[in-house]
């Protein structure tokens, strides 16, 4: 279905290359509300060296940069996912109806999240700063989106961050 991204050769020719604009801690310690970092720029080698230790950014509208690692997270392992087969039989059914697509639209995926309406919380977390940067960062390689169509109409998406290998 979707060929497994090799991340793993990409990150170590870039590796020497990138360079963080932040020295983050060890992850482990963190302030209130698991935040690790503030500030530093929203680029491709600060972003790289961030997710290398699970860390990330979570932009505040007229605040420095805050990187972020909590505890508790979500964290898919698709090495160890196995379809369901009550789901396999639901794709035979509906199969003319779904389409899944790998990276065909990473851009309209952040969009797409931009225009989330959030509960009880105004605006997006996607500022126009944080939007270049996962652009910047998916032309790198390093973001990857996993796209669900519905009669040509995208519906779910997924942004993920490669490390490693997915």
């Amino acid at each position: 279905m979707f060929v497994k991204a090799d991340v793993s050769k990409l990150e170590e020719a870039n590796h020497a290359k990138l360079r963080s604009t932040i020295e983050f801690p060890n992850p482990v310690v963190t302030l209130a509300e698991g935040i690790v970092a503030v500030g530093g720029k929203l680029d491709v080698g600060t972003l790289y060296h961030a997710y290398r230790l699970g860390i990330f950014p979570w932009p505040q509208p007229k605040v420095p940069m805050l990187w972020f690692c909590p505890d508790q997270r979500g964290v898919l392992f698709f090495e160890k996912y196995r379809r369901p087969k009550s789901f396999q039989k639901f794709l035979k059914k509906k199969k003319a109806l779904y389409q899944l697509s790998w990276n065909q639209n990473f851009q309209g995926v952040i969009e797409g999240c931009q225009k989330q309406i959030r509960r009880d919380q105004p605006g997006t977390w996607i500022l126009p700063s944080m939007k270049k940067a996962y652009l910047d960062f998916h032309r790198a390689g390093f973001a990857q989106s996993i796209e669900c169509s519905r009669e040509e109409a995208r519906r779910r998406s997924l942004r993920c961050v490669c490390r490693g290998g997915l």
